[in-house]
């Protein structure tokens, strides 16, 4: 039984000591409370409130996503166009159907 007591007053000091630091804590959080609070309502002050809603809001929704689809057809195009580009070859290249780039034959002119 008195084993029981020496721990049970061992768990009640540990307790407490953590009681008296939660309340520390708490009361520390308070005081960043209270000076985040006062801050907030001197700019709130200061700036105009941030609450109001924009009349504009849909408005410029609408030109973002304008904006947003012409650049993507943009950059679509821009892919085409650098691919076409690509694709073709030099005026100096005559190679193709019918075409013999190394042709010494010995029956031929020079026109």
């Amino acid at each position: 039984m008195q084993q029981s007591n020496n721990r049970h007053k061992g768990e009640n000091k540990w307790l407490e000591g953590k009681i008296k630091q939660l309340e520390k804590e708490n009361e520390n959080l308070a005081m960043s409370l209270e000076k985040l609070e006062k801050a907030e309502k001197d700019s709130r002050s200061k700036y105009g409130t941030s609450s109001l809603k924009c009349e504009n809001y849909p408005r410029q929704l609408e030109k973002i996503n304008y904006v947003m689809k012409t650049l993507s057809k943009f950059t679509l195009g821009r892919s085409n166009l650098d691919a076409v580009l690509g694709s073709q070859r030099s005026f100096l290249s005559k190679e193709g159907i019918g075409y013999n780039g190394k042709s010494n034959r010995l029956g031929t002119r020079n026109f």
